[in-house]
């Protein structure tokens, strides 16, 4: 699962999460959401982190972002990134 805070003072239409990958750092939104969420809430959206770094995208994926109704992109921080991966990695290990 993802929690997406708005942290601005104005509500926001969170239109899609998606990853930045490539050696030309490709955008590519993955799952619509198409969530209003007013400042200072949050919602928790159900996308297994499994799924987040499947073939082709895994092995280069270097960002995590949001898109918003404002057409700003947020992103997750580095760091944070890269321990979802690995939990992204153990999810995949378990079902196998």
């Amino acid at each position: 699962m993802i929690s997406i805070t708005n942290v601005g003072r104005e509500a926001v239409v969170v239109q899609a999460v998606g990853i930045e990958s490539g050696p030309e750092s490709k955008s590519t939104p993955l799952w619509p959401l198409n969530r209003r969420i007013e400042p200072k809430d949050s919602v928790i959206e159900r996308i297994p982190i499994e799924d987040l770094f499947v073939y082709p995208f895994k092995p280069d994926t270097k960002r995590l972002f949001v898109l918003d109704s404002t057409g700003k992109g947020w992103y997750l921080a580095h760091d944070q990134l890269a321990q979802l991966m690995l939990e992204a990695a153990a999810a995949k290990t378990e079902q196998s």
